[in-house]
């Protein structure tokens, strides 16, 4: 049995509107390609509201759906966005289960399993770290020191949603979080990834796309909405 275990985590579905960006052709094939190159023993997809339409009537058989109310606080603090109420509940589920967290944008193209020995594993954001440590993947052991430090942080949240905090207890304060913690963890530089469609952060085996939705733009400019039963014809 491996240190960090393989269980997939998703949170999706914090708000009704799934915040203007519907399950779509783009998660589906991002979570199967999490799924074939993984192999995880269980998919969890934490929810409020269950997302619906032809790709996620594809996507559901994948997943074990963990229905849940959406955090609207953390430590007396209010969590205002979506984004926000997410960022804690990843945080949460690792530390309770230990697995891997991934982004639903996120195309998974190597295995995980030399990963998978250490107690926490994350990316740098940026060329060279520079905007911090991302949150878009996070490997990790059940109750690992690094993540119950780094949830204990918010106890100093004061982002209202997109201003000058936004991003300053889910990228930035893990850096100073792992400079006074001692444990096996692993960060990897973000190396440049080529023929990617739109921008693309990649460390080691995983895609971020910046903006995954263009990819979706790029098919409908060319086939309209594609459907699952269109994809023979792309």
């Amino acid at each position: 049995m491996t240190r960090i275990p393989r269980i997939l985590h998703y949170t999706f579905g914090m708000a009704r509107d799934f915040g203007g960006k519907p399950w779509s052709l783009v998660h589906h094939v991002c979570l199967k390609s999490a799924v074939e190159w993984i192999r995880p023993e269980k998919v969890y997809f934490h929810c409020q509201f269950e997302p619906s339409g032809p790709w996620w009537e594809l996507s559901r058989p994948l997943v074990s759906v963990a229905k849940m109310e959406a955090p609207k606080e953390i430590f007396g603090r209010p969590l205002r966005h979506v984004a926000h109420q997410s960022d804690v509940v990843r945080l949460q589920k690792l530390i309770e289960h230990g697995g891997i967290y991934l982004d639903a944008d996120v195309l998974v193209h190597r295995s995980f399993d030399d990963l998978l020995e250490n107690s926490t594993v994350l990316g740098r954001e940026g060329e060279n770290g520079e905007y911090g440590m991302a949150n878009a993947v996070i490997l990790a052991e059940p109750n690992a020191p690094f993540l119950r430090r780094w949830l204990a942080a918010y106890r100093s949240f004061r982002s209202s949603g997109r201003d000058e905090y936004w991003n300053e207890h889910s990228v930035q304060l893990p850096v100073s979080s792992r400079r006074s913690i001692r444990t096996k963890s692993r960060c990897f530089r973000r190396k440049p990834s080529s023929g990617r469609c739109g921008r693309t952060s990649t460390w080691n085996g995983f895609s971020c796309p910046t903006n995954p939705f263009r990819w979706m733009g790029y098919m409908r400019t060319i086939y309209g909405n594609p459907m699952p039963g269109d994809i023979s014809r792309i």
